[in-house]
């Protein structure tokens, strides 16, 4: 193989490899190393083409020279064999991992859930309940897998930081007053802190953080407002209120679906995402039922 040739079959493969990086982005597609790699690459086949620019456009103009087009194919056909063997073996070794990591942090988010579940079986299911709702939301919105996943995670454990609350102020069957309503609005604040250090793949903690914040600024903790809050705690503060409000609580009968309606539709603007509303109120009247 000619000089030439084997500087073809890198520059061949630093094009691919720019390819796949733009695509899959520069970040997720490639290590520190091979980034280094790629660029040094890039510089010697830009030098390259620039010194046989012309040698390149006398030989495109005949046919009559096809050893040397075959001295150029065949180099070209073994980088793109050899590029090939490359990604397909990183993405079965990215698929493989991405798939172990994903059983460890489901099996973390079940053990959260569980310990809540022992502490207070009536906010585990609420936290199911709003979970089914708040993807089916996201699903209509038409949010990309990834973000789907990480509301799904978040909100099966939104309301973990309740074990830090007394179980006489969750289960007390009337109204709360002004202390005990004060304990329950730290439940988000402590819910972050129990999760900000584990490193998840979405903005989890951020997510219960957000979940009871709304629009105008009334919300809680932070009283944040507008792009302030991340859509999945827009979406999930939505179906949340409709579980709340359709369910059962300790110190008052369930209001009903369309009590929930008529909150979220009332507030849509306001306090609640418009689109969330939209996508919420269309999934309620075709029928949707917390089982």
């Amino acid at each position: 193989m000619s000089v030439i040739g084997i500087i073809e079959v890198i520059g061949l493969f630093a094009i691919l490899s720019a390819f796949f990086v733009f695509v899959f982005g520069w970040n997720k597609a490639l290590k520190k190393d091979t980034k280094f790699f790629l660029v040094a690459l890039f510089i010697l086949i830009i030098f390259h083409n620039l010194s046989n620019a012309l040698e390149w456009i006398s030989i495109t103009k005949t046919f009559d020279n096809y050893e040397t087009y075959l001295e150029i194919l065949i180099p070209v056909m073994y980088g793109l064999f050899f590029y090939t063997f490359l990604i397909k073996r990183h993405e079965a070794k990215r698929l493989k991992a991405e798939k172990e990591l994903e059983k460890t942090f489901d099996g973390i988010v079940r053990v959260i859930s569980d310990i809540l579940a022992v502490r207070d079986a009536f906010t585990s299911e609420h936290q199911k309940r709003t979970t089914v709702l708040a993807v089916k939301i996201a699903e209509a919105m038409e949010l990309s897998e990834e973000k789907i996943k990480g509301l799904e995670v978040a909100s099966k454990i939104h309301d973990i930081g309740k074990v830090a609350i007394p179980a006489e102020i969750l289960n007390k069957p009337t109204s709360l007053n002004e202390r005990e309503y004060f304990h329950i609005m730290q439940h988000s604040i402590m819910g972050y802190q129990f999760l900000k250090d584990i490193d998840f793949p979405w903005p989890i903690a951020k997510i219960i953080y957000q979940h009871h914040e709304r629009l105008d600024g009334s919300g809680y903790p932070q009283g944040l407002t507008e792009d302030e809050i991340i859509l999945e705690a827009k979406i999930l503060a939505v179906a949340d209120v409709v579980e709340a409000m359709s369910s059962h609580r300790p110190y008052r009968p369930a209001l009903g679906i369309e009590a929930a309606k008529y909150e979220i539709t009332e507030k849509k603007g306001k306090c609640f995402d418009a689109q969330v509303v939209d996508a919420c109120i269309n999934i309620l009247e075709a029928g949707f039922k917390f089982n």
